[in-house]
């Protein structure tokens, strides 16, 4: 009837303007936490591994030359030297390759992880021959993704089976792939696909109590003492965070003295 009306709604939005607040300071602590990050790689890149080569250097130059008159016993601590400088070296490296694992990467491209395959066993064909291990594989899928990151999942995975091989079997290795519905996975994780690719790497190995199922893909874990089995206990936490940051999930699951399987589901 030409009479002007006014109509106001009235919202609460505290709620929205607290989770704004929590976003912006998760932000915030995300950039401190990769420039933290970054410092970390500078530091372990050029600070740490500098002087372990001079203390390897020098190392190696008593070796040269003073070593035929050392005593049994100073063979026996210059030995623990050296040990302890080549897996200092071991640490620091593993350190640096889980710390430049870039979860942020978005730019993937197609991986042929039979490919991917064949450069591995390729690289282990040394350590795969003095064990007489065996490796069959089913045809692998394509899939989005980083190429050096899948080779170095592959390789932690096959290294890890053949260090902890059974003593009185030949070491086998099934590497098997079928593709699956999301629906139908029943391991609960964030599902970013329909499909996935279910990878599995089977040995025939010692296996593990499966209790420690969650604490082997923690850093520094280890299971055994350092002087039974060589290794740093990084390996398959690099193995978790690439297969996270490829969006998707791994898990173990063994039996003590048969043997261990990984279990990853990456993105179709």
């Amino acid at each position: 009837d030409d009479e002007t009306v006014m109509i106001g709604v009235v919202q609460d939005v505290t709620q929205s303007i607290e989770a704004e607040e929590k976003l912006r300071k998760s932000n915030l602590e995300l950039l401190q936490s990769n420039a933290e990050l970054e410092s970390f790689n500078r530091v372990a890149s050029h600070d740490l591994q500098e002087p372990l080569r001079k203390i390897q250097l020098f190392i190696s130059r008593i070796e040269d030359k003073e070593s035929d008159r050392f005593s049994n016993k100073s063979l026996e601590y210059f030995t623990k030297v050296k040990n302890a400088g080549k897996r200092m070296q071991s640490l620091i490296q593993n350190l640096l390759a889980y710390s430049r694992i870039d979860s942020t990467k978005t730019d993937f491209e197609t991986v042929d992880l039979n490919l991917v395959l064949e450069k591995v066993l390729d690289d282990l064909a040394t350590n795969i021959n003095e064990t007489q291990t065996s490796v069959h594989a089913d045809a692998l899928p394509e899939i989005k993704g980083v190429f050096f990151q899948m080779e170095q999942l592959f390789a932690n995975l096959i290294s890890n089976a053949i260090k902890y091989r059974s003593s009185i079997e030949t070491p086998v290795i099934h590497i098997t792939s079928e593709k699956i519905h999301s629906a139908d996975i029943p391991e609960t994780f964030l599902k970013t696909s329909k499909q996935y690719h279910k990878i599995s790497v089977m040995d025939n190995g010692i296996g593990f109590d499966v209790k420690y199922a969650d604490k082997i893909f923690e850093v520094f874990q280890r299971l055994h003492q350092k002087n039974e089995y060589s290794g740093t206990g990084i390996g398959l936490a690099i193995c978790k965070k690439i297969v996270e940051n490829h969006n998707g999930y791994i898990f173990a699951t063994a039996k003590l003295g048969t043997g261990a399987q990984f279990i990853m589901y990456l993105p179709a």
